[in-house]
């Protein structure tokens, strides 16, 4: 509008519809474990990955690995495929630190029937399993086993955590010498 008169000027604005997106995975994993990143979303051209550590992808679907404990946050955009209009969903991961598995004999040899106690030092572990290498096993978190051979054992440790992470095995030798 001015002095002169005035006029008028408009368009059609068309705002489309972003597209549903949604992923779903495991609340938890163990680190150094794959995760599988399962995509629910529908109608998409294109995806885009952030898994929070710094690593992405362009895949459906993908599968990740983390090197680090923590709580990380995975951020998925979809493209529709009708209008490449994009559409963002995030999700929490957090990755479970890996117990550690150690462990010393009370005594680690002397003559048979040679009777020791194992005294665990693991770390963020609640769930052992033993085995003494003459084929018997136990579940004690300090066990006392006897050997009745002669011979050198290995002795093997495996400890999990509540969520079933678990670390390399500890393996110890054990000495048993006949009796003079």
């Amino acid at each position: 509008t001015n002095v002169c008169g005035n006029d008028t000027s408009s368009t059609w604005v068309t705002v489309l519809p972003s597209p549903e997106v949604e992923f779903q995975h495991d609340p938890f994993v163990c680190l150094g474990q794959e995760i599988q990143f399962f995509n629910e979303s529908i109608d998409i051209s294109g995806s885009y990955w952030d898994f929070g550590d710094g690593d992405t992808s362009v895949l459906h679907s993908p599968v990740h690995v983390y090197d680090s404990a923590g709580v990380y946050t995975v951020t998925y955009v979809g493209t529709s495929q009708f209008n490449q209009c994009p559409s963002t969903y995030t999700s929490e991961v957090i990755v479970q630190a890996l117990p550690e598995a150690e462990f010393a004999p009370a005594e680690p040899f002397g003559c048979a029937p040679f009777t020791t106690t194992f005294i665990n030092n693991s770390q963020g572990s609640n769930f052992y399993v033993w085995n003494f290498g003459d084929g018997n096993t136990s579940v004690d978190p300090n066990p006392t086993h006897t050997f009745t051979e002669v011979g050198t054992y290995v002795v093997q440790l495996v400890a999990r955590d509540d969520n079933g992470c678990f670390n390399d095995t500890s393996l110890l030798n054990v000495q048993v010498y006949p009796v003079p």
